[in-house]
């Protein structure tokens, strides 16, 4: 992912899983705030080149700037769930980072 921007859309939020996912599956967040939050994702791929991805087409879904973290559950047909290690992401204001 490049940049990330308050008020972003038409972005595609990609997280590697590394191994077959087949269930549902969702990014999950937690904003600056402490606000947490989850999108419905798309699985990519199979075994270690799987990713999952959430494509933003509303101006509201990124709306606050600084560090969020996002990861991956995914609810196996079996239930068993699985989730990544979140990852941290920098959400900009329009005009930054200043070089």
């Amino acid at each position: 992912m490049g940049n990330i921007y308050v008020g972003q859309s038409n972005l595609q939020i990609s997280l590697a899983v590394g191994e077959t996912v087949v269930g549902t599956v969702y990014i999950k967040y937690e904003k600056p705030t402490g606000e947490t939050g989850q999108w419905t994702g798309t699985v990519i791929g199979s075994g270690s080149d799987t990713t999952v991805n959430y494509y933003v087409n509303s101006i509201t879904d990124i709306d606050v700037a600084g560090i969020w973290y996002m990861w991956v559950k995914a609810t196996y047909p079996t239930g068993k769930i699985a989730y990544t290690t979140p990852a941290r992401v920098h959400v900009y204001d329009e005009g930054e980072p200043k070089q």
